[in-house]
C-alpha cells in the first residue's frame, strides 16, 4: 500500500515544477545544523513520552525524556530569529497549523482504531468510511483561496476551527458497540472544518512575512504540521488507549471530546491573532510588519493559492 505514495510524489513534483511560480528568496541564509538537530531531538523525546505516559504512566523514563526534551528544544529555540517571535501574525498562524493537525490526524487515528477494532471493519472498509473526513478537504480547499483572496484569512479559519470544535463534541456520542453512525459528525465536522483551515493557514502564514520569504514560511508552516501530526498520534492514543478494552476505550474518546473542543478554543484565539484584511494595503513596502494582514493576495500568489 505505501507503494502507492511513489507516484503521487511523483506527480506532485511534476505539478510543482509545471503550476508553481518561481519567487525570489534570499539565498544568504543559512541551515542552522544545530537548531534542526535540537528540534528533532526535542520533538522525538516529547513524541516518546506521551507514548510512554499513556501505557505505563509516569515513570523515570517518561521523566528523561521530558528533560531531553526541555533541553533540546530550548537549544533549538535559542536560534530562531528573533523577528519571527516579535510577528504575532506569523506566530498566531504557524500556532493554528500545529493544532490544526494535531486534532485532525489525532482524530483519524483514533477513528481508525474505532471502526477496525470496535466497528469490526477491514483495514479497506475502514477507509472507505473514512471518505466523509477526506471529500469536504478536497472540495473546500479552492473555495477557502477565494475566501482568502477577498475576506483574508480570519473569516475562514475561525469558521473551520469553530466546526471542527463541534465534531470534535460529538466524540460523547461513540459507544463501545462502534457504530458508524455515531462518528458521522466527527467524520464530516471535522473534514469541513480542514477544508476550511488548510489554505488560509498557509497564506496567512506566508503573507506574514511578505512574498520574498514564502518559501521560509511555508516551509515553517509545513514543519509545524508534521510536528502537530505526530503530537496528534501521541496525545490521542494517549488519551484514549487501548481499543482491546472497548469500555476504556470509549471513556477514552469521551475524554477526547473535551480535549478536543479544548483545543480547537486555542486555535479560535490564534486565528484572530492572524490578518483579518485581504485587501493590499495603501502604504508601506512589503516587509512592513505593520501590514502582515494586508498582504494575504501577496502571499496567496506567491504561495501558489488560486484567488478565483
Amino acid at each position: 500500500m505505501f507503494a502507492l505514495n511513489v507516484p503521487v510524489v511523483i506527480a506532485a513534483v511534476v505539478g510543482v515544477r509545471t503550476l508553481v511560480p518561481v519567487v525570489p528568496g534570499d539565498r544568504g541564509q543559512r541551515v542552522r545544523v544545530g537548531a534542526l538537530a535540537g528540534a528533532v531531538v526535542g520533538l522525538t523525546a516529547v513524541v516518546f513520552a506521551v507514548i510512554e505516559a499513556g501505557q505505563a504512566g509516569l515513570g523515570a523514563s517518561v521523566v528523561a525524556a521530558l528533560v531531553v526534551a526541555v533541553i533540546a528544544l530550548g537549544a533549538a529555540g535559542r536560534r530562531v530569529p528573533r523577528s519571527w517571535l516579535g510577528n504575532r501574525p506569523f506566530l498566531a498562524a504557524n500556532s493554528v497549523a500545529l493544532l490544526m493537525n494535531l486534532g485532525m490526524n489525532g482524530t483519524l487515528f483514533v477513528l481508525s482504531l474505532y471502526l477496525q477494532n470496535l466497528g469490526g471493519n477491514s483495514p479497506a472498509r475502514t477507509g472507505l468510511l473514512l471518505l466523509p473526513m477526506s471529500i469536504p478537504l478536497v472540495l473546500l480547499a479552492p473555495v477557502a483561496g477565494r475566501v482568502v483572496a477577498r475576506f483574508g484569512p480570519r473569516v475562514p479559519m475561525v469558521c473551520g476551527a469553530v466546526i471542527a470544535a463541534a465534531g470534535s463534541g460529538c466524540w460523547a456520542l461513540a459507544s463501545p458497540g462502534g457504530g458508524y453512525a455515531e462518528v458521522v459528525p466527527v467524520l464530516v465536522a471535522c473534514g469541513i472544518g480542514a477544508g476550511l483551515l488548510t489554505t488560509p493557514v498557509v497564506a496567512a502564514a506566508v503573507g506574514a512575512l511578505g512574498p520574498r520569504r514564502s518559501g521560509l514560511a511555508s516551509g515553517v508552516n509545513n514543519t509545524m504540521r508534521q510536528t502537530g501530526t505526530a503530537l496528534g498520534v501521541a496525545v490521542f492514543g494517549a488519551i484514549a488507549g487501548s481499543p482491546a478494552a472497548p469500555a476504556d476505550f470509549t471513556a477514552g474518546l469521551h475524554r477526547l471530546a473535551v480535549v478536543g473542543v479544548l483545543l480547537w478554543l486555542v486555535a479560535i484565539a490564534c486565528s484572530l491573532a492572524t490578518g483579518g484584511s485581504g485587501r493590499r494595503p495603501r502604504s508601506g513596502g512589503p516587509d512592513n510588519l505593520k501590514h502582515s494582514s494586508g498582504r494575504t493576495g501577496d502571499g496567496l500568489r506567491a504561495a501558489g493559492v488560486a484567488e478565483g
